[in-house]
């Protein structure tokens, strides 16, 4: 990852807290660019189609916006 990416990734982390009590971002896959919210999309295809057509490949990060803490994961183990 490059520097421009990972600052923008550590401001989605910083205003992660923001997002999630948004109507408008919660849930949302946003899209960060120099270390501003630049759009949210219902689908990270869309949002995808969006910074790729429209900002520099190698500086944006698409992120949702999910309260990890209520992510519930399940593990399989093949026996």
């Amino acid at each position: 990852m490059n520097d421009k990416k990972k600052q923008n990734l550590d401001f989605f982390n910083r205003e992660l807290s923001n997002y999630l009590l948004n109507p408008l971002t919660k849930h949302k896959f946003l899209v960060i660019h120099d270390e501003k919210l630049i759009a949210a999309y219902d689908t990270f295809e869309t949002a995808l189609q969006f910074a790729a057509s429209n900002l520099p490949h190698d500086e944006f990060v698409i992120q949702q916006a999910l309260d990890e803490s209520k992510v519930i994961n399940f593990h399989a183990i093949a026996g």
